[in-house]
């Protein structure tokens, strides 16, 4: 079985998976705003199916851009497709492995198939010059078919010309160099031809010697809804910022405009002689902004609790939490929503002063005990073990790793092999989940991992040479399966398990 060592697929493959399951998860309903799909494993529908051809390939699970709750992800087969904490999923084997998102009273669920197939030589892809100079010293390339913030950039002499994150690269010197974005197996290149000298000039004059010039490319338009902007400075620069009409829209001393009211001003950037300047058109007018809807929660004795997890937030951004009325529920400024009472409210949160908010309902009665789930971890000496969880009547259940620990309808919790796996439990809208370690030992010759070699273990060895998929080992089982002195597993190690047993040999 051939790997890649890169972590990303190739640029045509990467798309067509991204188009099969962008939007695939609706945030607005799996953040506990509307009733989600059944939990149970076998039962949970699959969102959507994405196909890699290569170990290493990788694809993004992505969804709408709207700010609602962020998902716990898991894999159930690590050893075929891993996902990281955004949502990125990569090949690791091949098979077929079940990727889910969870929310706070939602289960998504995606089918992941690793093919291996040959792997294909990497492309590289020149895409012309670039020449910048003291006029025109910024420029932001576009990637066909891929976001700019989804490659990795890079400049060959940053002495020449640096490149942001996303892709858009600054004259800062005179010269030539090579910027270059990697994504997936592509490698694609920009030569940079530089005559920036940082003497700009002259487009318009003022009595005082000030030399006025744009700021290429940059137009700024501010609203009820977005009243604030921030100005990027020229590269390698400290401005004195200022407003052409004040009571249009003033600038800090970082390049934040804000409106005042509604017409057009210039915001000027004063570096030594020469002054850069933006044109600015406001729309503002001071009316109330409507909040943007985060949706529904619901709190109950069941569930008290509900994090409100934001994605999407600017880097940097500024959140105030707040509730309509506390003795109904409260926030604090993680948002974290607790029931105290009864009755309705609204959660709000201010975001860079825009509000966001959710509706809350809650029947909450705290003269009542709770009967959500009160578990958080439990933990097995050996595979074998097995721990009944508590739950409500009609919960359902879910295994993220059942190589680790698998759970059956009624909460049994079975340990399977060493290491760390999550069971979601489901109760009506609440989802909790908890954690599970397996601390099975690392005996030779115990491929069951029961902490006992014997015939059993000889068993399963051999029925897992004849059938791997139908008889699989769990990963430390296999590990310690492997026990004649050789790499794999064979017969001779189910021979050597019998010895072991006899006391032919000790351990």
């Amino acid at each position: 079985m051939k790997k890649r060592n890169e972590k990303m697929c190739r640029a045509a493959a990467c798309a067509a998976a991204l188009c099969l399951l962008c939007g695939s998860v609706p945030l607005a309903a799996a953040a506990g705003l509307t009733n989600g799909t059944s939990a149970s494993a076998d039962e949970t529908p699959v969102s959507a199916t994405a196909t890699l051809a290569h170990i290493g390939d990788s694809v993004p699970i992505t969804a709408s851009s709207e700010l609602t709750e962020k998902p716990t992800w898991y894999s159930d087969a690590e050893s075929v497709a891993t996902v990281d904490e955004n949502g990125l999923v990569t090949a690791v084997g091949k098979g077929t492995a079940y990727i889910y998102a969870v929310f706070s009273n939602a289960v998504y669920k995606f089918e992941v198939i690793v093919l291996d197939e040959e792997t294909t030589a990497p492309q590289a892809v020149d895409l012309g010059s670039v020449r910048l100079n003291d006029t025109q010293y910024i420029v932001t390339p576009t990637l066909s078919g891929i976001n700019n913030t989804d490659a990795k950039w890079s400049s060959s002499d940053t002495s020449v010309a640096t490149v942001a994150a996303d892709g858009t690269i600054t004259a800062v010197g005179s010269g030539t160099c090579v910027v270059t974005a990697v994504y997936g197996s592509n490698t694609y290149t920009i030569t940079i031809i530089s005559e920036y000298t940082g003497v700009q000039p002259t487009t318009a004059g003022t009595s005082e010697g000030i030399k006025d010039l744009e700021m290429t490319g940059i137009a700024i338009t501010l609203t009820d809804e977005q009243p604030s902007r921030q100005i990027a400075a020229p590269a390698g620069t400290s401005p004195v910022w200022s407003s052409s009409d004040e009571k249009i829209a003033v600038v800090d001393q970082n390049g934040v405009v804000t409106a005042v009211s509604s017409g057009k001003c210039r915001i000027y950037a004063l570096v030594g002689n020469v002054r850069y300047y933006t044109d600015i058109t406001s729309e503002y007018t001071g009316a109330p902004v409507q909040p943007r809807k985060l949706g529904d929660v619901k709190l109950s004795n069941d569930v008290p609790q509900f994090a409100m997890n934001l994605t999407n937030v600017p880097d940097g951004a500024v959140l105030v939490w707040s509730s309509s009325d506390e003795s109904v529920a409260t926030v604090d400024q993680n948002g974290l929503i607790t029931a105290a009472g009864s009755g309705k409210c609204a959660i709000t949160v201010l975001i860079n002063g825009i509000p966001y908010e959710a509706d809350v309902e809650s029947t909450y009665d705290p003269t009542q005990p709770s009967t959500a789930p009160a578990q958080l971890s439990i933990e097995f000496g050996a595979a074998g073990e097995t721990r009944q969880l508590s739950a409500s009547e009609g919960s359902e259940f879910i295994s993220m790793n059942k190589d680790v620990a698998t759970v059956d309808d009624s909460g049994l919790v079975t340990a399977v092999g060493a290491g760390e796996t999550v069971i979601v439990v489901r109760t009506g809208n609440a989802v909790s989940q908890v954690k599970v370690t397996v601390k099975a030992s690392e005996l030779l010759g115990d491929a069951n991992c029961d902490s006992k070699v014997n015939m059993a273990d000889a068993v399963a060895i051999l029925q897992c040479i004849a059938n791997s998929e139908k008889y699989p080992l769990s990963v430390q089982g296999a590990i310690n399966a492997d026990c004649d002195g050789s790499d794999g597993l064979t017969g001779q190690d189910a021979l050597v398990v019998l010895q072991i047993d006899a006391g032919v040999y000790e351990q």
